[in-house]
């Protein structure tokens, strides 16, 4: 995963990018990737605290794709949208 945070006053917009390879051992292949973009931002003020999830809220934007060669449909398209509040 890579991700990169940019700062907007004292809230945090964090663009990230992602890609996953599996390997199935029914059919010995590499059989499903998937690709994620999206980007997350922070609701409440930052703190300078390192990890510091207690009391923050984050809105999260993401598309993803996934190609599965042994499935039907093989491809799949989705938007999704979460929230998340941390207390």
């Amino acid at each position: 995963m890579l991700e990169r945070e940019y700062s907007l006053g004292e809230r945090a917009l964090v663009p990230y990018a992602s890609a996953e390879i599996y390997y199935d051992t029914r059919f010995d292949t590499f059989n499903r990737y998937r690709l994620t973009g999206g980007v997350q931002f922070h609701l409440k003020k930052r703190t300078s605290r390192v990890l510091d999830l207690r009391r923050q809220e984050t809105i999260e934007l993401y598309y993803k794709y996934q190609h599965d060669s042994h499935s039907n449909p093989s491809r799949v398209h989705a938007i999704g949208l979460t929230f998340a509040k941390h207390f």
